[in-house]
């Protein structure tokens, strides 16, 4: 599997976005995994008590923080911290494209393969949840409804999807769906709307 998710991945060309303003940069890991021979990803969900993102569906990852010698880096750093996903069980490919989300940070996903998933346990107070879902979910036929993201002037619907009772959506959404459309030809978006 790996040979053909390294090979799927080198058809990957980052979407292009001149991104201008931002407070903060953060890192996410987009964890694949081989599970009954099928990719799937690694997600969290949310703490419900948390100030910001509470209960929400992310990829394991956040803000780059001084010690980190880079994005890379802060992705793995992070995804230890939250999930106990210890670097040495991820294979890094490389980075994705780059948004910026809704609170000014700019977001840098990198996609990693992990050929034997350890034991996962999630950050009590961060994390109430980690689990996987298959890549092939992400796909135009589980859309639930498209979220109107605005940025720079441009205007983008970000396909919604409900994962066993989960609402993957926003930038989640926006990072899964760029990776699968352009690695594995899935008809999702994102989709610019011209207003």
């Amino acid at each position: 599997m790996k040979r053909t998710l390294m090979s799927s991945w080198q058809r990957y060309k980052p979407l292009t976005f001149e991104v201008k303003n931002y407070d903060r940069e953060a890192a996410v890991l987009l964890g694949l995994t081989p599970i009954d021979d099928e990719p799937h990803v690694v997600l969290i969900k949310r703490a419900e008590g948390l100030s910001t993102h509470a209960g929400e569906v992310a990829l394991p990852g956040g803000i780059l923080d001084p010690s980190d010698y880079s994005l890379e880096a802060a992705a793995l750093r992070e995804a230890h911290e939250e999930v106990n996903l210890a670097p040495q069980y991820v294979e890094v490919f490389g980075p994705l494209s780059t948004f910026v989300s809704r609170w000014n940070v700019k977001v840098t996903p990198f996609v990693g393969f992990i050929p034997a998933l350890p034991t996962l346990r999630p950050n009590p107070g961060e994390i109430d949840e980690v689990f996987t879902a298959p890549l092939s979910f992400f796909q135009r036929d589980n859309i639930q409804n498209y979220t109107r993201l605005n940025y720079e002037g441009r205007s983008f619907d970000v396909a919604e999807f409900q994962f066993g009772g989960r609402r993957v959506w926003g930038m989640t959404a926006l990072i899964l769906t760029d990776f699968v459309q352009q690695c594995f030809d899935y008809e999702v978006g994102p989709k610019e709307v011209v207003v």
